[in-house]
């Protein structure tokens, strides 16, 4: 479902266990607005699942960077991911500074 939302140019990457990454390569504007319409798609689609199979969803973090793929971009991405979680998962949600200040506070 990944591979068919997204686009032909995007690398969708399995992490690990249920765990993917969608790496967007080149966007002309903010496009965070597309990613949650993206995610909002896959979740109905995962919720009307045929034949048995119960209901899944997908919880997504997002985060951008000028300078391409690092470990701080990813630990950005995953850090969004997890608030997405706290919040009851199926959904998404964008880094934020204040994700990080919250995050160091509890540290």
């Amino acid at each position: 479902m990944l591979k068919n939302t997204f686009r032909t140019n995007d690398y969708v990457c399995r992490i690990g266990g249920d765990e993917f990454a969608v790496i967007l390569r080149n966007l002309k504007a903010p496009a965070d607005e597309a990613i949650v319409r993206k995610v909002q798609y896959i979740n109905e689609l995962l919720t009307d699942i045929e034949g048995g199979i119960k209901p899944v969803s997908i919880s997504v973090g997002i985060a951008f960077s000028d300078a391409g793929y690092s470990e701080k971009l990813y630990q950005n991405a995953d850090l969004a991911l997890y608030k997405v979680k706290e919040n009851g998962k199926r959904g998404c949600m964008l880094y934020s500074q204040e994700m990080e200040k919250e995050n160091e506070n509890l540290i």
